[in-house]
């Protein structure tokens, strides 16, 4: 199956398109409105993964022209945009899934990616979360966020998995059958 991966983050884009390459996906990937409509207009995709803030656009414009068209594409918005209002947007203008993540469920799933293979501390997890702040979401914040990107996973029939290796960190590992000493 063919994807389109539309995301002006070049480190997101880079993390999305190698874990569905890895998957077995055949992806091409794009940051604007404008190349997205290109690819869009030259490769029917099985499905796209879009992001709504573009340098030169919003997605849902994209989305909306394609629904317009009669363009049935599955879309997947992945945006830092996470308010209720904005998720019923973008269902309204045709997204198909809204796998919304809160902003550090997203973020703590962003770190893990970049270090695949590797443990990454919980105290690490923290720092990037909190920062030095007072705010720190009580003892088990980054437990809780963990446990809710698990559920999320497994109800997307993710082919990777959360590790927690005890008194130390988590971990994605590098292929699904590495095993994970605990």
């Amino acid at each position: 199956m063919r994807l389109l991966v539309v995301e002006d983050s070049e480190r997101l884009a880079h993390l999305v398109t190698a874990g569905l390459t890895k998957a077995g996906y055949d992806v091409d990937a794009c940051a604007t409105t404008s190349d997205a409509r290109a690819a869009l207009e030259r490769v029917r995709y099985a499905a796209m993964v879009l992001d709504l803030g573009l340098p030169d656009g919003d997605g849902r414009q994209v989305l909306r022209e394609m629904r317009e068209r009669g363009d049935a594409t599955p879309v997947v918005i992945l945006t830092a945009r996470n308010s209720t209002a904005e998720r019923v947007e973008g269902l309204r203008e045709g997204a198909d899934v809204a796998k919304a993540l809160s902003h550090r469920e997203a973020s703590v799933l962003e770190l893990l990616m970049q270090r695949h293979g590797r443990v990454v501390p919980k105290r690490y997890l923290e720092e990037q979360l909190f920062g030095k702040s007072d705010e720190q979401g009580g003892p088990n914040a980054v437990e809780v966020y963990v446990y809710r990107l698990r559920q999320q996973l497994e109800e997307w029939g993710a082919q990777v998995a959360i590790h927690t290796v005890r008194g130390v960190g988590y971990l994605i590992p590098k292929r699904a059958d590495d095993k994970v000493l605990r």
